[in-house]
Formats: structure tokens, C-alpha cells, sequence
């Protein structure tokens, strides 16, 4: 069975934990898988549910266990091209 957290939350909607990296980098290191929300914006990752919130690294994104959606459609195409 895969368990997969909805935007970071473990326990209910908390705004704290919503795509924020380090409670995804946690439930990654417990094992859960994450989905998170991409926004790709004048050259930058950001994550965010409504709004782009959280400044990311290309790198944050190659981790496994992430279930990335695309929040934006420079997002999907980043994403589609970067290896």
C-alpha cells in the first residue's frame, strides 16, 4: 500500500504543514509520499496550494515519494523537461 499525504497534511487541513518542505522532507523520511503543488514562475519552483507560497530548488523535486501537481503550465512544461 502506498500512503500518500495530501499537500504535507498527517493529521487534518493544518495551513502550516500545506506544501511546506520541511514537514515534506519529514513524511518523506517516515515514508509516506507526498503530493505537493508546483508553480514555476519567472525561472523559480515555488510550492502552494491557491498561491505560490514556498521557494524550492529544482532539486526538492527529484526526491522520491512526491506526487507533483502542476499549478501553472510553465510548471508541467519544466517539469516534463527537466531530467
Amino acid at each position: 500500500m502506498i500512503l500518500i499525504s495530501h499537500r504535507g497534511y498527517e493529521d487534518g487541513k493544518n495551513s502550516l504543514f500545506e506544501n511546506n518542505p520541511l514537514q515534506i522532507r519529514r513524511l518523506l523520511k517516515m515514508g509516506v509520499d507526498v503530493e505537493i503543488d508546483v508553480w514555476h514562475i519567472d525561472g523559480e519552483y515555488l510550492l502552494g496550494h491557491d498561491s505560490p507560497k514556498y521557494q524550492i530548488q529544482e532539486s526538492f523535486l527529484k526526491q522520491e515519494g512526491l506526487w507533483c501537481h502542476a499549478k501553472n503550465k510553465d510548471a508541467l512544461e519544466q517539469m516534463l523537461v527537466s531530467d
